[in-house]
């Protein structure tokens, strides 16, 4: 089973330990993608379905890169917190939300709207609003 290794950088951020502003561009981008992996894994004891999933995630999406060292807050925010929104929201998804959303990417990234401001279409094109864990609504 591979499994994509627990992200430290997701635990550290929740815990304050790092410095984000040396965290590499696409980490929170790369901690959405691992979230649904380890979603899938969790719920389905399932490791090919998990990494085929993954993959799937990093042919379809793009990730938006981060540079907070450039732009320490491009929002007036505290976009340290945004960005990393939407993999604590679906790495908190319930069982039953992972089986409904299934192998649908989208359902996944429509959990968070700050999902939008670390993933892409591979195209560039922004992804799809609104859906939700509870509808299964694609692309």
């Amino acid at each position: 089973m591979r499994v994509p290794a627990a992200p430290l950088a997701l635990a550290a951020a929740a815990t304050g330990c790092i410095n984000l502003k040396q965290m590499p561009p696409d980490q929170p981008c790369k901690e959405a993608g691992y979230a649904i992996a380890s979603r899938i894994f969790d719920c389905t004891a399932d490791g090919d379905l998990a990494n085929a999933t993954y993959e799937r995630f990093e042919e379809e999406y793009a990730c938006v890169l981060w540079d907070l060292e450039e732009e320490p807050d491009p929002y007036g925010s505290n976009v340290e917190k945004d960005l990393f929104h939407c993999s604590l929201t679906i790495g908190a998804m319930e069982c039953e939300q992972v089986l409904a959303c299934g192998e649908d990417l989208d359902c996944f990234l429509s959990t968070s709207p700050a999902c939008g401001l670390v993933v892409t279409y591979a195209d560039g094109s922004a992804l799809s609003s609104g859906g939700g864990a509870d509808s299964g609504s694609g692309r």
